[in-house]
Protein backbone atom coordinates (compact mmCIF):
# COMPACT_ATOMS: atom_id res chain seq x y z
CA UNK A 1 0.00 0.00 0.00
CA UNK A 2 2.83 2.42 0.81
CA UNK A 3 4.47 1.56 -2.50
CA UNK A 4 1.22 2.22 -4.37
CA UNK A 5 0.76 5.54 -2.56
CA UNK A 6 4.29 6.63 -3.52
CA UNK A 7 3.77 5.54 -7.13
CA UNK A 8 0.42 7.36 -7.34
CA UNK A 9 2.01 10.47 -5.83
CA UNK A 10 4.70 10.43 -8.51
CA UNK A 11 2.19 9.58 -11.28
CA UNK A 12 -1.21 11.19 -10.56
CA UNK A 13 -4.37 9.75 -12.09
CA UNK A 14 -5.09 11.29 -15.46
CA UNK A 15 -8.36 9.75 -16.55
CA UNK A 16 -10.99 7.15 -15.68
CA UNK A 17 -9.10 4.31 -17.36
CA UNK A 18 -6.01 4.98 -15.25
CA UNK A 19 -8.15 5.03 -12.12
CA UNK A 20 -9.70 1.68 -13.02
CA UNK A 21 -6.26 0.10 -13.40
CA UNK A 22 -5.22 1.31 -9.96
CA UNK A 23 -8.55 0.30 -8.44
CA UNK A 24 -8.20 -3.26 -9.76
CA UNK A 25 -4.68 -3.50 -8.33
CA UNK A 26 -5.83 -2.26 -4.93
CA UNK A 27 -8.87 -4.54 -5.02
CA UNK A 28 -6.71 -7.62 -5.56
CA UNK A 29 -4.43 -6.53 -2.71
CA UNK A 30 -7.41 -6.00 -0.42
CA UNK A 31 -8.88 -9.43 -1.24
CA UNK A 32 -5.56 -11.20 -0.55
CA UNK A 33 -5.03 -9.55 2.83
CA UNK A 34 -8.68 -9.91 3.83
CA UNK A 35 -8.59 -13.63 3.06
CA UNK A 36 -5.37 -13.97 5.06
CA UNK A 37 -6.90 -12.18 8.03
CA UNK A 38 -10.02 -14.34 8.03
CA UNK A 39 -8.42 -17.70 7.32
CA UNK A 40 -5.36 -17.50 9.56
CA UNK A 41 -5.61 -19.78 12.60
CA UNK A 42 -2.08 -19.24 13.86
CA UNK A 43 -1.81 -19.05 17.64
CA UNK A 44 -0.17 -15.64 17.42
CA UNK A 45 -3.15 -14.24 15.48
CA UNK A 46 -5.09 -13.03 18.51
CA UNK A 47 -8.42 -11.22 18.31
CA UNK A 48 -6.71 -7.86 18.75
CA UNK A 49 -4.08 -8.56 16.10
CA UNK A 50 -6.67 -9.89 13.66
CA UNK A 51 -8.88 -6.85 14.17
CA UNK A 52 -5.93 -4.48 13.77
CA UNK A 53 -4.71 -6.28 10.62
CA UNK A 54 -8.12 -6.27 8.92
CA UNK A 55 -8.86 -2.66 9.87
CA UNK A 56 -5.49 -1.45 8.60
CA UNK A 57 -6.14 -3.33 5.37
CA UNK A 58 -9.61 -1.79 5.03
CA UNK A 59 -8.30 1.65 5.94
CA UNK A 60 -5.42 1.52 3.46
CA UNK A 61 -7.68 0.33 0.65
CA UNK A 62 -10.39 2.90 1.36
CA UNK A 63 -7.98 5.82 1.72
CA UNK A 64 -6.07 5.08 -1.48
CA UNK A 65 -9.20 4.49 -3.55
CA UNK A 66 -10.62 7.76 -2.21
CA UNK A 67 -7.47 9.73 -3.04
CA UNK A 68 -7.16 8.33 -6.56
CA UNK A 69 -10.89 8.68 -7.25
CA UNK A 70 -10.95 12.33 -6.22
CA UNK A 71 -8.03 13.02 -8.57
CA UNK A 72 -10.38 12.40 -11.50
CA UNK A 73 -12.80 15.37 -11.85
CA UNK A 74 -15.34 13.26 -13.75
CA UNK A 75 -15.65 10.83 -10.82
CA UNK A 76 -15.94 13.28 -7.92
CA UNK A 77 -19.73 13.60 -8.12
CA UNK A 78 -20.00 9.81 -8.08
CA UNK A 79 -17.77 9.36 -5.03
CA UNK A 80 -20.72 8.50 -2.74
CA UNK A 81 -21.14 5.20 -4.61
CA UNK A 82 -17.81 3.91 -3.30
CA UNK A 83 -18.45 4.23 0.47
CA UNK A 84 -22.00 2.96 -0.09
CA UNK A 85 -20.77 -0.16 -1.90
CA UNK A 86 -17.88 -0.73 0.53
CA UNK A 87 -20.23 -0.46 3.52
CA UNK A 88 -22.26 -3.29 1.97
CA UNK A 89 -19.09 -5.36 1.54
CA UNK A 90 -18.16 -4.79 5.19
CA UNK A 91 -21.66 -5.79 6.27
CA UNK A 92 -21.13 -9.05 4.38
CA UNK A 93 -17.78 -9.52 6.13
CA UNK A 94 -19.55 -9.00 9.46
CA UNK A 95 -21.86 -11.95 8.81
CA UNK A 96 -18.89 -13.98 7.58
CA UNK A 97 -16.96 -13.17 10.75
CA UNK A 98 -19.94 -14.14 12.91
CA UNK A 99 -19.96 -17.52 11.16
CA UNK A 100 -16.25 -18.31 10.84
CA UNK A 101 -14.97 -16.52 13.95
CA UNK A 102 -17.93 -16.71 16.31
CA UNK A 103 -15.67 -16.67 19.38
CA UNK A 104 -14.13 -13.31 18.38
CA UNK A 105 -17.13 -11.02 18.88
CA UNK A 106 -15.10 -7.81 19.03
CA UNK A 107 -13.66 -8.48 15.58
CA UNK A 108 -17.12 -8.73 13.98
CA UNK A 109 -18.50 -5.76 15.95
CA UNK A 110 -15.72 -3.45 14.79
CA UNK A 111 -16.35 -4.41 11.15
CA UNK A 112 -20.06 -3.69 11.50
CA UNK A 113 -19.34 -0.33 13.14
CA UNK A 114 -17.05 0.58 10.23
CA UNK A 115 -19.85 -0.34 7.81
CA UNK A 116 -22.15 2.08 9.63
CA UNK A 117 -19.54 4.85 9.40
CA UNK A 118 -19.11 4.33 5.65
CA UNK A 119 -22.87 4.29 5.11
CA UNK A 120 -23.07 7.64 6.91
CA UNK A 121 -20.26 9.00 4.73
CA UNK A 122 -22.11 7.86 1.60
CA UNK A 123 -25.27 9.68 2.67
CA UNK A 124 -23.32 12.83 3.53
CA UNK A 125 -21.65 12.92 0.10
CA UNK A 126 -24.77 12.02 -1.90
CA UNK A 127 -25.20 15.07 -4.11
CA UNK A 128 -28.57 14.20 -5.77
CA UNK A 129 -30.23 13.82 -2.34
CA UNK A 130 -28.62 16.82 -0.67
CA UNK A 131 -31.92 18.29 0.53
CA UNK A 132 -32.97 14.92 1.99
CA UNK A 133 -29.62 14.16 3.62
CA UNK A 134 -30.82 14.85 7.16
CA UNK A 135 -33.86 12.62 6.71
CA UNK A 136 -31.70 9.79 5.39
CA UNK A 137 -29.39 10.15 8.39
CA UNK A 138 -32.37 10.07 10.75
CA UNK A 139 -33.66 6.87 9.13
CA UNK A 140 -30.17 5.38 9.32
CA UNK A 141 -29.95 6.27 13.01
CA UNK A 142 -33.16 4.38 13.76
CA UNK A 143 -32.01 1.34 11.78
CA UNK A 144 -28.53 1.19 13.28
CA UNK A 145 -29.89 1.72 16.79
CA UNK A 146 -32.33 -1.16 16.35
CA UNK A 147 -29.66 -3.56 15.14
CA UNK A 148 -27.26 -2.33 17.80
CA UNK A 149 -29.76 -3.09 20.56
CA UNK A 150 -30.90 -6.41 19.11
CA UNK A 151 -27.33 -7.66 18.67
CA UNK A 152 -25.95 -6.03 21.82
CA UNK A 153 -23.36 -4.16 19.74
CA UNK A 154 -22.43 -1.10 21.82
CA UNK A 155 -20.40 0.46 19.01
CA UNK A 156 -23.51 0.61 16.84
CA UNK A 157 -25.49 2.19 19.68
CA UNK A 158 -22.87 4.92 20.01
CA UNK A 159 -22.86 5.31 16.21
CA UNK A 160 -26.66 5.76 16.15
CA UNK A 161 -26.44 8.67 18.58
CA UNK A 162 -23.57 10.26 16.64
CA UNK A 163 -25.45 9.93 13.33
CA UNK A 164 -28.53 11.55 14.86
CA UNK A 165 -26.43 14.50 16.02
CA UNK A 166 -24.89 14.89 12.55
CA UNK A 167 -28.37 14.91 11.01
CA UNK A 168 -29.50 17.48 13.58
CA UNK A 169 -26.54 19.66 12.61
CA UNK A 170 -27.61 19.57 8.94
CA UNK A 171 -31.17 20.53 9.89
CA UNK A 172 -29.92 23.28 12.19
CA UNK A 173 -27.77 24.75 9.41
CA UNK A 174 -30.71 24.64 6.98
CA UNK A 175 -33.04 26.32 9.48
CA UNK A 176 -30.40 28.89 10.35
CA UNK A 177 -29.85 29.81 6.71
CA UNK A 178 -33.61 30.05 6.15
CA UNK A 179 -34.07 32.27 9.21
CA UNK A 180 -31.25 34.51 7.99
CA UNK A 181 -32.69 34.77 4.48
CA UNK A 182 -36.23 35.31 5.77
CA UNK A 183 -35.02 37.81 8.37
CA UNK A 184 -36.11 35.79 11.36
CA UNK A 185 -38.91 33.82 9.69
CA UNK A 186 -39.22 30.35 8.22
CA UNK A 187 -40.68 28.99 5.03
CA UNK A 188 -42.83 25.88 4.71
CA UNK A 189 -40.13 23.53 3.31
CA UNK A 190 -37.83 24.26 6.26
CA UNK A 191 -40.56 23.65 8.82
CA UNK A 192 -41.55 20.42 7.07
CA UNK A 193 -37.89 19.35 7.08
CA UNK A 194 -37.63 19.99 10.81
CA UNK A 195 -40.81 18.06 11.60
CA UNK A 196 -39.91 15.21 9.23
CA UNK A 197 -36.49 14.93 10.86
CA UNK A 198 -37.93 14.99 14.38
CA UNK A 199 -40.38 12.13 13.85
CA UNK A 200 -37.73 9.44 13.07
CA UNK A 201 -35.73 10.56 16.11
CA UNK A 202 -38.78 10.16 18.31
CA UNK A 203 -39.13 6.68 16.87
CA UNK A 204 -35.44 6.07 17.64
CA UNK A 205 -35.98 7.21 21.22
CA UNK A 206 -38.90 4.79 21.55
CA UNK A 207 -36.82 1.96 20.06
CA UNK A 208 -34.02 2.76 22.47
CA UNK A 209 -36.35 2.66 25.47
CA UNK A 210 -38.24 -0.44 24.33
CA UNK A 211 -35.27 -2.66 23.43
CA UNK A 212 -32.47 -1.36 25.63
CA UNK A 213 -32.93 -4.06 28.29
CA UNK A 214 -31.35 -3.81 31.70
CA UNK A 215 -28.44 -1.41 32.07
CA UNK A 216 -26.15 -0.67 34.96
CA UNK A 217 -26.67 2.74 36.63
CA UNK A 218 -23.15 3.76 35.56
CA UNK A 219 -23.57 2.60 31.96
CA UNK A 220 -22.77 5.56 29.62
CA UNK A 221 -25.50 4.31 27.25
CA UNK A 222 -28.22 4.40 29.91
CA UNK A 223 -29.46 7.91 28.89
CA UNK A 224 -29.34 7.03 25.17
CA UNK A 225 -33.14 7.29 24.59
CA UNK A 226 -33.14 10.72 26.23
CA UNK A 227 -30.18 11.88 24.14
CA UNK A 228 -32.27 11.41 21.00
CA UNK A 229 -34.86 13.93 22.21
CA UNK A 230 -32.81 17.18 22.52
CA UNK A 231 -32.17 17.54 18.75
CA UNK A 232 -35.95 17.41 18.22
CA UNK A 233 -36.87 20.03 20.81
CA UNK A 234 -35.58 23.15 18.96
CA UNK A 235 -37.21 21.99 15.73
Amino acid sequence: YVGFAYWRFKHPVGDTATFQEGAIFLGVYWIIFTAAGFLSRHEQMTTTKRSTFINLNNGGFFALITITMLQVPALRDQYWIFPLAFSGVLAGLYFLAKRLLAEEELFADVILAKAAVLLTLALMTLQPAEQYRALLLAAESVTILYFGLRTGNRLLQYAAAAIALVGAAFVGIELGQTAWNERGGFDSPSLILGLAFGLPLLVAAWVGRHWEGEREPTDPLRPLPCLLHPPVVPL
